[in-house]
């Protein structure tokens, strides 16, 4: 008779779990009912009953049964390993990582992630940051699970590891990677996540330019982007630059306006509505002639407005309108932009 049978199950999980009778529990030896609560453990595991699942844990622990006995209990029987990876985890027993180790190598997605959990509690993500690679290939709960916990352990050896990640075929593998790496320290890693603004892929770059806007820069490092041959970086620039924000990004904007892709040119032109000041709130170094980058913007603000209104009566008009709202046509937008900087006298 099956002492794990559906009727017999939930008698036994009464007895030893919910009544914790002495007299039942006085007629199992240690190992039994590490055996009896190792399975029941893992049968409502299996059937999506999580709380009497760790509620049979929570005996186990408190047994504080021998780390040798759980682990020869996983090898004679495997549907036992990822609960006896749970326990181990909890009571600290490192006596089970090279099993551990094992699961990581060859075991189910189930048995991995309990794995991974229970070496991230026993400290040892290095046996998790090395399989990082394989693991990009596993599931995407497992890659997720094990990126998670790594990324706990800021170490140098770790950041190697996971740099290796940003040159992987998968562009998924790749933005979780930098979005991971955000919270590294050291300038090799700042580095390598810059480089990524010029990822083929645009949830990559657009990942790598959310983490590279939380680092501590000027306008001035930003320069490189603005007179890079790419538009995606000329457009990744001119982002960083409004997230930094700076009066003098407003000046290094301001020629992107005359940019030969219309998504380009938009970004600068949001850049220079942001960053650009009112007259008394700027440097007379920065503008000249009693005429600034703020004064343009609401001129052209009110041309927007007459132009939804159909109030625009005057070919210059138009042509000024074009400048602001970054025209389709990219010969007339050139030729208006730069009237817009010969009316904007910058340094």
């Amino acid at each position: 008779m099956d002492v794990f049978s559906d009727s017999n199950i939930d008698e036994l999980y009464d007895m030893l779990v919910v009544e914790r009778s002495k007299s039942v529990k006085d007629g199992f030896s240690d190992e039994e009912k590490a055996y009896l609560l190792l399975n029941l453990a893992a049968r409502y595991q299996a059937r999506g009953k999580l709380d009497k699942s760790n509620r049979a844990i929570g005996e186990i622990t408190s047994m504080k049964p021998e780390a040798d006995l759980l682990v020869s209990l996983a090898d004679e029987q495997p549907s036992l390993t990822p609960v006896v990876f749970r326990c181990c985890g909890e009571l600290e027993y490192t006596e089970a990582v090279g099993l551990m180790n094992r699961a990581l190598d060859e075991g189910d997605e189930h048995a991995k992630l309990f794995a991974i959990e229970a070496l991230s509690r026993l400290g040892k993500t290095k046996n998790i940051a090395r399989r990082l690679k394989k693991f990009s290939f596993d599931s995407t709960k497992v890659f997720d699970k094990a990126l998670f916990a790594v990324k706990q352990n800021r170490s140098r050896k770790t950041a190697r590891q996971m740099l290796k990640l940003l040159r992987h075929e998968n562009p998924d593998v790749r933005r979780k990677s930098v979005e991971a790496l955000t919270s590294f320290p050291g300038d090799s890693v700042r580095e390598q996540i810059a480089l990524k603004l010029d990822d083929r892929d645009f949830g990559v770059r657009n990942a790598a330019l959310n983490a590279v806007s939380d680092f501590d820069m000027g306008p001035s490092s930003v320069g490189p982007l603005l007179a890079s041959r790419k538009a995606h970086l000329r457009w990744a620039g001119l982002k960083l630059l409004t997230k930094i924000g700076s009066n003098i990004g407003a000046k290094m904007a301001l020629p992107l306006l005359l940019d030969k892709y219309s998504h380009v040119r938009k970004a600068a032109w949001e850049a220079v509505q942001k960053l650009a000041k009112p007259a008394h709130e700027c440097d007379e170094q920065v503008y000249d002639n009693g005429k600034n980058v703020f004064e343009t913007v609401v001129e052209y603000r009110k041309l927007k407005l007459l132009r939804e209104n159909d109030r625009l009566d005057t070919k210059d008009e138009k042509e000024k309108l074009s400048i602001a709202l970054s025209a389709k046509e990219l010969k007339q937008a050139r030729k208006d932009t730069k009237a817009a900087q010969r009316a904007v006298i910058l340094r």
